[in-house]
């Protein structure tokens, strides 16, 4: 019995370690990334708009309409923050995760004294 509760613990710490780590490193990473860029681009649509030139690479579409630029800067701004802070929250969810996951151990690899 003792030795069957190690096994699930530690079966489940790896599994869990298998998809949730590598899926919430990717996450944070691309969100941030994506946060920082997305502004950019909004901005850059929009400073094309005023000096009269196409950026055609750069628009933000809702559906089958193209947005004015000037809202579309307006909602990369806002959608740039969002994502900026889901890849925070995303990263310190990961580093809670491996911490929390370090410190567990199965009850039966305690000492005798401390159960």
């Amino acid at each position: 019995m003792k030795n069957m509760k190690k096994i699930l613990f530690y079966s489940a710490a790896g599994l869990c370690g298998i998809v949730v780590v590598p899926t919430l490193g990717l996450i944070a990473a691309v969100f941030t990334l994506c946060g920082v860029v997305c502004p950019i681009a909004g901005v850059v649509k929009l400073a094309g708009h005023l000096l009269h030139f196409d950026v055609p690479f750069v628009m933000f579409e809702w559906g089958d309409t193209t947005l004015h630029p000037v809202v579309g800067c307006i909602l990369s701004v806002i959608v740039g923050g969002l994502l900026y802070c889901g890849g925070v929250k995303c990263w310190r969810l990961l580093r809670l995760f491996i911490r929390r996951t370090g410190e567990k151990r199965p009850v039966s690899a305690l000492p005798r004294q401390a159960r």
